[in-house]
């Protein structure tokens, strides 16, 4: 390959890789607003924290902590219904954005990674509550 050719084909490869970086600190902005860069990447005990430390994780833990105390079955049934819808739309976010240069970006700068632990918290939680709430008597209204 001749030596201009070289040198256009590394200012453009440069220019791309300059005009990619400042999108891909733009995604990890708006997916996951609480991640600091200097904290490193996200692990899964990172992203546990972070998604059950916003506002509706812990809506959903003082839920799920309630319903399991009272072991009301009404909220119990709420919770595990709360719990799998939040676990449907996780999973069609990773399914339907894994085609999206959006989470690849996210994934590659490190303040996303894939929500293992978060769903099987979430399982976990769905099949507590149901076993709880199916399993004790209901209370009979005189």
């Amino acid at each position: 390959m001749p030596g201009h050719l070289k040198r256009h084909l590394g200012a453009a490869s440069a220019a791309l890789l300059v005009s990619a970086v400042p999108a891909v600190a733009e995604v990890c902005d708006k997916s996951r607003p609480a991640w600091n860069p200097s904290d490193g990447k996200v692990s899964q005990l990172d992203d546990v924290l972070l998604v059950f430390g916003s506002f509706p994780g812990v809506a959903f833990l003082i839920l799920l902590a309630v319903s399991l105390l009272l072991r009301s079955r009404i909220l119990c049934l709420l919770t595990s219904g709360f719990a799998a819808i939040w676990l449907l739309f996780l999973a069609l976010e990773w399914l339907v954005e894994e085609k999206n240069d959006v989470l690849a970006f996210a994934i590659m700068e490190g303040c996303v990674t894939t929500p293992y632990a978060v769903s099987l918290l979430l399982a976990i939680s769905i099949l507590c509550c149901l076993t709880v709430g199916l399993s004790w008597p209901a209370k009979k209204i005189k």
